[in-house]
């Protein structure tokens, strides 16, 4: 499968699941950028596309993922912790949404981004 059509094929997943979100938590991305932006309460999930990349590799190194692909991936970066969907799932819209359920109710299995497993893709590179 082409890189494009991956990448629509993902999208065409992840959106639905990204619009019911933004719907039930009043995010609006047409109101004016400065002030979504500016706005100070900004712990809002956003939803990332990771492509074949230099910036899905760095993702991908700093949290020590395999190149295992599909993957999807919830990454917490204040609390410096992610989780994985777990293996063998099939990505499609319905465990999208619940994988983000549990993302919101606090019951995934997480992962702690440690300082050493920074180090370690430090010296990977």
């Amino acid at each position: 499968m082409e890189r494009r059509q991956k990448c629509q094929l993902t999208e065409s997943v992840l959106a639905p699941a990204a619009d019911n979100y933004y719907k039930a938590h009043n995010i609006n991305f047409s109101s004016a950028q400065e002030d979504f932006l500016n706005c100070e309460e900004d712990s809002f999930l956003q939803f990332l596309v990771g492509v074949d990349s230099e910036t899905s590799d760095i993702i991908r190194d700093l949290i020590g993922l395999d190149d295992v692909m599909p993957l999807l991936v919830a990454i917490d970066l204040p609390n410096r912790r992610f989780a994985i969907m777990e293996y063998g799932i099939e990505i499609t819209n319905e465990s999208v949404n619940e994988f983000v359920t549990k993302l919101q109710r606090n019951d995934l299995k997480f992962i702690d981004i440690t300082d050493e497993r920074v180090e370690a893709s430090d010296n990977n590179s």
